[in-house]
């Protein structure tokens, strides 16, 4: 282990954190098991799911043909009023985030997200497509409906960009939609993982923690504001977003998936957690391992992600370039 590659601050902070995890391990035993291998058989849904995105040349011969899509741009009202596909209702990403508990850019509660909703004229049975110029500002939105039980929900493969290749037409005038009442949503959360269920998977041989942020950002280089420490969280592996598309933005096929995650260590049998600054990011890999087939009970986005676990010096975290896939 390099010098740099270390739990910060030990010490006391260190005993207290060793005593929650005891707490932890007695309330909720986790099987003994070494490595992916042995924590069952992989259950990736055959075919993974491909209505979880859409390709520009079927979203466009859709609303050719009259499908009643709801078209929503997640970029920012400067970019949507420089062009957007006909008839797309503009709702940005930050309109469903929120700060929870002093921590910033978390999942809205389910009144602020009925209320985005509505403005923007959506219906608990509308069939809605999401795109943006980063994918994971769709992915998050798209992340969050899920969240709320609103499954009818696809995502732009490639996004805005994947739609100007095919030179499909944007238009800069406003489309008029009346706003709807949509109901409250019950928190289910399915895709949804916190600081204690991430602390918990540190020592389970059947999860891993995928930090998806830049390299400089895990090495501990960059540190963004609202952070009170460098690194990482310790034991985590470094897969950046982007490595879940291809050269065009779009997702990468489930063997292309699987063999990335197994080239990092990561069986696709176990338990996946990913995290970034603020869950942005994080929620894109997420969104591209659903749409592989992993199982939902299986992955989970933790929405606290970097910014709530450097502000807690009892946690396991470390910096520098490591050894190994999992940088410890």
């Amino acid at each position: 282990m390099n010098a740099e590659d270390r739990v910060m601050r030990p010490g006391r902070g260190a005993l207290l954190l060793g005593l929650w995890g005891l707490m932890l391990a007695l309330a909720s035993p986790v099987a003994a098991v070494t490595g992916g291998a042995a924590c069952g058989p992989d259950r990736i849904v055959a075919g993974g799911r491909p209505e979880v995105m859409i390709s520009a040349p079927e979203l466009y011969h859709g609303l050719k043909d009259g499908e009643p899509y709801v078209v929503v741009d997640t970029r920012s009202l400067w970019w949507y009023a420089l062009g957007h596909i006909e008839g797309a209702r503009h709702l940005p990403v930050e309109k469903v985030m929120a700060t929870v508990d002093g921590v910033p850019q978390m999942l809205a509660p389910p009144e602020q997200v009925a209320e985005a909703l509505g403005k923007a004229g959506i219906a608990p049975d509308d069939t809605v497509v999401l795109y943006s110029d980063a994918p994971y500002k769709a992915a998050r939105v798209w992340w969050t409906l899920h969240n709320y039980g609103h499954r009818k929900v696809r995502v732009l493969d490639g996004g805005i960009m994947g739609w100007h290749r095919y030179a499909f037409p944007t238009t800069i005038l406003w489309p008029f939609h009346r706003e709807t009442d949509y109901p409250v949503p019950e928190p289910r959360q399915p895709l949804v993982v916190d600081l204690r269920q991430t602390f918990r998977a540190l020592d389970d041989d059947c999860a891993a923690v995928i930090d998806v942020r830049d390299r400089e950002e895990y090495v501990g280089d960059v540190v963004h504001a609202g952070t009170e420490e460098k690194g990482r969280i310790a034991g985590s592996t470094h897969i950046h977003w982007s490595a879940f598309l291809d050269d065009f933005e779009k997702l990468k096929s489930t063997p292309e998936i699987v063999a990335l995650l197994e080239d990092h260590g990561i069986s696709p049998n176990q338990r996946i957690i990913t995290y970034c600054h603020i869950g942005l990011r994080s929620s894109h890999t997420v969104m591209a391992l659903y749409a592989a087939g992993f199982p939902a009970d299986r992955i989970g986005n933790y929405d606290g992600s970097w910014m709530e676990w450097s502000v807690n010096p009892s946690l396991p975290m470390a910096g520098g370039e490591g050894m190994g896939n999992n940088g410890e």
